[in-house]
């Protein structure tokens, strides 16, 4: 375990000077089927089929045992039936130091039940985000389901608690700032502090809502219309620390102002060479919101090393390098950015 954190800490270090030749993260949607209905995600209304088998999992992962951090996403990671094998593919193949995923929080029964499995796994740090989109009102409206709140409440506290039993674990809340929540933190803080009184600012993620046609398959951004003085005072309510997670957050806040100010991505992009997404039928991309299709595992033997050295992917690693890409500031690609321009200045 101390090994693959090494070489994941390497893998960030080297990114700074020079383009990997594979990358060390992966972004995978395992699923399209989600129980939600949000406002800002239209994948629910997919009806996905032949969508990557357990043993596709297993011949991709073990092809890509340079892996270091997987990122899985969906969708709902836990509408699969094999999530738990699916992780342990990756964590059996790859070199693997954190897994991390985020979740509705709608099956506060079987999510708890599902991670202790995960969590027995050979994998030095799992993260855990459920998320929860503003006041009990507004995010059951905004994801479209009734009681949506408690459920995610409910599922959150049983995490807490498995937090307590295992050391290298951690569970956060996930809080997307989109046009629909706009203006809606303070409201949120106050009122989810009312319920877990013991919660810290640390412990809630934020993001800003993307548009996505090959991901979330929405086609109109609403960055733009985001409060950006809310921006401020979420940073305000988070310390500066040294931890690595917690840097990653606070940064992420202080520079996503000035995306919304200019639309521009704050730093060089080195998608393709230290991470890449993929969808559930294997299509791989640069990135969860560039939609420039560079390959397909099903087409190359479930090799993604053979594509990311491919010249389309090379072609679109200089893209993404000179944001001749359709910007973002995602946390998905941000982090990587952040970690890849370490004490450098924003364009």
């Amino acid at each position: 375990m101390l090994y693959n954190a090494g070489l994941l800490a390497f893998q960030i270090a080297k990114s700074n000077f020079n383009a990997l030749e594979l990358p060390y993260k992966l972004t995978f949607c395992i699923t399209f089927h989600c129980q939600s209905r949000c406002k800002t995600c239209s994948i629910w209304q997919l009806k996905p089929e032949n969508e990557l088998s357990l043993e596709e999992i297993n011949q991709f992962a073990q092809k890509a045992n340079f892996l270091t951090w997987v990122n899985i996403t969906g969708g709902e990671v836990f509408l699969r039936n094999d999530l738990v094998e699916i992780c342990e593919a990756f964590a059996k193949h790859c070199r693997l130091f954190l897994l991390n995923f985020a979740t509705n929080g709608l099956m506060p029964a079987a999510i708890p039940e599902k991670i202790e499995k995960i969590l027995a796994l050979s994998i030095s740090r799992v993260i855990i985000g459920v998320s929860i989109d503003g006041p009990e009102r507004i995010n059951d409206d905004i994801r479209g389901i009734k009681g949506d709140w408690k459920k995610a409440i409910q599922t959150f506290l049983a995490l807490k608690e498995l937090e307590k039993k295992h050391k290298h674990f951690r569970t956060y809340i996930g809080y997307t700032l989109s046009t629909h929540n706009s203006g809606k933190f303070s409201k949120f803080w106050e009122e989810i502090k009312k319920t877990i009184p013991n919660l810290k600012p640390e412990m809630i993620h934020v993001n800003l809502a993307h548009h996505s046609p090959h991901y979330y398959y929405t086609q109109d951004s609403e960055a733009s219309e985001i409060n950006k003085e809310e921006l401020d005072e979420i940073y305000a309510l988070r310390k500066f620390s040294l931890h690595p997670v917690r840097w990653l957050e606070r940064q992420y806040l202080f520079y996503a102002k000035h995306f919304l100010a200019s639309g521009k991505t704050p730093f060089p992009c080195h998608a393709v060479s230290t991470s890449c997404y993929v969808d559930s039928w294997g299509n791989v991309y640069p990135c969860t919101i560039y939609e420039k299709k560079i390959g397909s595992l099903r087409e190359k033997g479930y090799d993604l090393a053979q594509i990311i050295k491919s010249n389309a992917a090379e072609e679109t690693k200089q893209e993404a390098l000179n944001l001749r890409c359709p910007n973002c500031w995602t946390p998905c690609e941000a982090y990587q950015i952040l970690l890849s321009n370490l004490g450098k200045k924003r364009l």
